[in-house]
């Protein structure tokens, strides 16, 4: 699924969430025609569908006050809301190209602006291109405490005898172990058994420098 159908399916959302299901309704607060936000909505199969560009993310997401990477965030398990709270940075991690971390650093980095509905999260500030352009350079990953993982799905996963960290999709569970790709689809997927595994946590979100506060 690229770029643009994640784009697409959380348009959706925002109509069905935010607008009553109503094209007109969302087509009046972002400022287009309803056949505009028709066009955007279409399968991308047919003709006269429209992409979601980055010039009309920024539009949608000062809109309906969201974050500004919401609609390329494929993981959304928490509902939608407007209210903000704060919460921790309290680790920072340069990563390799398959997603395992090279370093640590657990002290306090600051604060991050984030959605109230998300709950207790924990929050990851990336170093480096290693996930890039999946996740890019000072990007902070949250994480959350309470999702359930399923197939789809971004995780963190610590590893219990190195305490390794790595960031993954998940591909498929089976039973006793996970299949995993890592988040640039660079390499082969893995098998990691359950049993080897000290915490595994879903991607949230993936906010940019603009929602952090020192």
């Amino acid at each position: 699924m690229d770029k643009y159908e994640i784009r697409r399916r959380n348009l959706e959302r925002i109509k069905t969430t935010f607008c009553n299901n109503s094209q007109a309704e969302l087509a009046q607060r972002i400022g287009r025609r309803p056949s505009y936000i028709s066009r955007m909505l279409s399968d991308p199969s047919k003709t006269g569908h429209r992409r979601i560009a980055d010039d009309m993310v920024d539009v949608i997401t000062h809109a309906f006050n969201l974050p500004n990477t919401w609609l390329d965030t494929i993981n959304h398990h928490s509902n939608l809301q407007t209210g903000c709270t704060i919460a921790k940075i309290n680790m920072e991690a340069s990563f390799k190209q398959n997603g395992e971390a090279e370093m640590i650093n657990s002290e306090y980095l600051g604060e991050l602006y984030i959605p109230a509905s998300f709950g207790v999260v924990d929050v990851i500030k990336v170093n480096g291109e290693g996930l890039f352009p999946r996740i890019k350079h000072g990007e902070s990953i949250v994480l959350s405490r309470t999702a359930e993982p399923t197939p789809g799905d971004d995780v963190a996963i610590w590893l219990k005898e190195t305490n390794e960290l790595m960031i993954k999709t998940l591909t498929a569970d089976r039973g006793g172990h996970y299949q995993v790709f890592d988040v640039n689809n660079a390499s082969r997927p893995e098998t990691i058994q359950k049993d080897d595994i000290r915490s595994i946590q879903v991607i949230a979100a993936i906010f940019s420098e603009t929602f952090a506060v020192v």
